[in-house]
Order: structure tokens, then sequence, then C-alpha cells
């Protein structure tokens, strides 16, 4: 039983990080769509067609990690 107390403990600290990542990994793309954004104006068509699709696929993946954040809390959170 003591072994499953302590694997509990290691596994929460671990989700613990993993969700510090998520949220500097976010922040920093925050910072990298601001950046990019600045210099739009001298870009082609079709660069600002990627640079368009490129920050869709960042929101789009700070929506899903948000929604993975929820879901492992309501798992985790006693029923």
């Amino acid at each position: 039983m003591a072994s499953k107390g302590r694997k509990d403990a290691t596994m929460k600290k671990a989700r613990t990080r993993s969700t510090h990542i998520f949220d500097e990994a976010a922040a920093a793309t925050a910072d990298d769509d601001q950046n990019i954004e600045e210099n739009y104006a001298h870009l082609t068509g079709r660069q600002k067609r990627l640079l368009e699709l490129r920050l869709k696929m960042n929101e789009a993946r700070k929506a899903n990690q948000t929604a993975m954040v929820v879901e492992k809390k309501k798992q985790e959170a006693p029923a």
C-alpha cells in the first residue's frame, strides 16, 4: 500500500510539471504570434496565407491543450 501512495504522489508531480510546461509553451506561442503579425506588411500573398494558416493552427493547438487540461482535471476529481 505504501508504494501506491508514493506512485500517486509521483504521478501528481508529473501532471503538475506537464501542465506548467504547456502553460509556458502557450505563452511563448502567443509572443511569437505577436512578433509575426508585426512583420505582416511586407509579405507576399502566399506568405500571408501561410502565416494565417500557421496562426490558426497555433490557436487550435492552444484550445486543444486547454481542453486536455480540463478533461484531465475532471478525470482526477473524485466522483
